[in-house]
């Protein structure tokens, strides 16, 4: 399959494409965000999950009856490996409301932040990008399943994760740059500076629908963070500032 597409490839979708998704970061990414004007893509090696690109036991099996020597099995071994370090991805969270899971591990610094859109928004905004693939991550139990075979053989370890985390109801979008490993593993290339990440631009305006604040985050600075829109020039998005429904006042009665 040739790398040259002319748009952005999409190896699995939700089934509803409207369906909303989130992405949860602390204050220091969102302003980031904001004055990038990009989505960061971020190296898999980087990841805290030490099984990011590994294979389950029976894929493992399933590419031990490939009739290759000892030594081109090692290769391929290695070339794995090192594949984290050449795909880097971006992460969301596909839910219909907000996860008080992903503010409790994105929010522990009590200003957290989530942007919220849709599939197709995000799609729609980086469909241009012929380097980018996206799809749903398909969560497996590694020792006894198989993963699901959807895509090129590169890229089928970055769209399965074990079972332990499907609370994460993952959506991801991925480049890899495996040609570039292949060139230093064969030696015809020197290995080139590798990056923790890669900022992608994307239009903030027609791509967010909404700017959610975590539930410790203050009430009082949800005009504050309207504000700071309104200074980067988005001024629609600073009326979609939500506070989390999570901080609302609980009912014992109607009375």
């Amino acid at each position: 399959m040739t790398n040259h597409r002319p748009t952005a490839w999409e190896m699995t979708c939700p089934e509803q494409r409207d369906i909303k998704i989130w992405r949860y970061m602390d204050m220091t990414k969102f302003i980031s965000l904001l004055d990038s004007k990009s989505l960061w893509f971020s190296s898999a090696a980087k990841f805290d999950d030490p099984f990011e690109g590994s294979h389950s036991k029976l894929y493992a099996e399933l590419l031990k009856d490939f009739p290759l020597d000892k030594a081109d099995k090692q290769k391929r071994i290695e070339f794995t490996k090192q594949l984290p370090k050449y795909t880097y991805i971006n992460c969301w969270h596909m839910r219909e409301s907000e996860s008080y899971g992903m503010w409790k591990i994105y929010g522990k610094d009590g200003h957290a932040i989530a942007i919220q859109t849709t599939y197709e928004k995000l799609y729609q905004s980086l469909k241009d990008r012929n380097d980018i693939v996206f799809g749903v991550v398909d969560y497996k139990c590694y020792k006894t399943q198989q993963l699901n075979p959807t895509g090129t053989s590169t890229l089928i370890p970055y769209f399965n994760k074990s079972v332990h985390f499907e609370d994460e109801k993952e959506l991801r979008a991925v480049i890899q740059r495996a040609d570039a490993l292949r060139e230093v593993l064969n030696q015809t290339n020197s290995e080139p500076e590798l990056r923790n990440g890669i900022e992608v631009e994307i239009d903030i305006s027609n791509t967010i629908e909404s700017v959610y604040l975590s539930p410790t985050f203050p009430s009082a600075y949800k005009k504050a963070m309207s504000s700071l829109l309104k200074r980067y020039g988005h001024e629609e998005l600073s009326n979609n500032v939500t506070q989390s429904e999570l901080d609302n006042e609980p009912l014992y009665g109607p009375w």
